[in-house]
């Protein structure tokens, strides 16, 4: 299980999806418990698209979730069981008429997504994620960055004193509501220099992918509330927030584990490539402290900069299955 697994993060989910007309249209949202007398034995979160929205949503399940900024999604379970997701499959089937189940960004090596893959006429598709293996000394990591991202750093920091503009980076800072604020214009101004830059379309899949962008914002921008985030920031000499990172921790394969699934920075800075500064001073400073975590999950995407950190890539896969 990862952090996207949590009741939090499950709440914060929630709240999302039910505040969404369109997300709703059509739609059915259960958690299904399976138990084994009183034991609980699996819990499937599940979105069940009763009528088609679009090409990109057919009548179908799916994880809840899928709509969001959840990185990694899956079913909940202490110790995965093969008949407690048939359960699942076969009241789906049972209750709801479906007939496709659509389970994606699983973490590829997890017990339940390697069992869906086996079931007869799955249809399986992987994609890169990409994560950093903290190293356990400062000539590990710089061996690590390609020569140009430690130019980028070089360059962007001898930038920032020359024009004389002070910045200051800080780790697991509580964030203001001004701060979380000032996060939402980010990414809203962002989205609409992304958008602007797309030939405009009244078509269904242009409405969706629109609605998407913006219900993004609604859920990342939520996980900066929670008591566990995590988050490193870059502000002016005066405090004034201009780019962040954050994400959720966990611990996986005995390991704790930063999941990152928010960058923003404000753009009028971005000469100073406020981000990856962030990102490489909180290594650094994981490094040095001895006791934090020993990895760094950049999530979904194949940005350049994730290559240029040390990242290594690591499968996430979806899985469709015919009932």
């Amino acid at each position: 299980m990862t952090a996207y697994q949590r009741w939090e993060w499950a709440e914060v989910v929630r709240k999302h999806v039910h505040s969404d007309r369109l997300a709703r249209a059509g739609t059915s949202y259960r958690y299904l418990l399976v138990k084994d007398g009183t034991e609980p034995l699996l819990i499937a979160p599940l979105r069940i698209q009763r009528m088609p929205l679009s090409s990109n949503f057919p009548r179908a399940a799916y994880f809840l979730g899928h709509t969001t900024s959840s990185d990694y999604l899956d079913f909940l379970y202490r110790e995965f069981r093969a008949e407690a997701v048939e359960l699942v499959l076969a009241h789906l089937r049972s209750r709801y008429h479906v007939k496709t189940c659509v389970f994606d960004r699983m973490l590829a090596d997890s017990p339940s997504a390697g069992y869906l893959a086996t079931r007869p006429g799955a249809q399986v598709t992987h994609e890169d994620a990409v994560a950093i293996d903290i190293p356990d000394s400062r000539a590990a990591f710089d061996r690590l960055l390609t020569k140009r991202f430690r130019q980028n750093v070089r360059t962007a920091i001898n930038r920032a004193e020359k024009d004389g503009v002070e910045l200051s980076i800080a780790i697991n800072t509580q964030l203001s509501e001004d701060d979380i604020r000032t996060v939402r214009h980010m990414r809203r101004q962002r989205a609409l220099s992304r958008q602007s830059q797309r030939t405009p379309s009244d078509s269904v899949r242009s409405i969706v992918r629109r609605w998407a962008v913006w219900g993004h914002h609604d859920s990342v921008i939520s996980l900066l509330s929670l008591q566990d985030n995590w988050n490193v920031t870059v502000r002016r000499s005066d405090g004034q927030l201009i780019a962040i990172a954050a994400g959720l921790r966990d611990r996986r394969h005995d390991r704790e584990v930063v999941r990152v699934n928010l960058v923003s920075y404000d753009e009028s800075y971005s000469r100073y490539s406020p981000g990856i500064v962030a990102l490489h001073a909180f290594i650094v400073e994981a490094i040095e402290d001895g006791d934090g975590p020993q990895v760094l999950d950049l999530t979904r995407g194949q940005e350049r900069y994730k290559a240029d950190l040390g990242g290594r890539p690591h499968s996430y896969a979806s899985v469709s299955v015919q009932l």
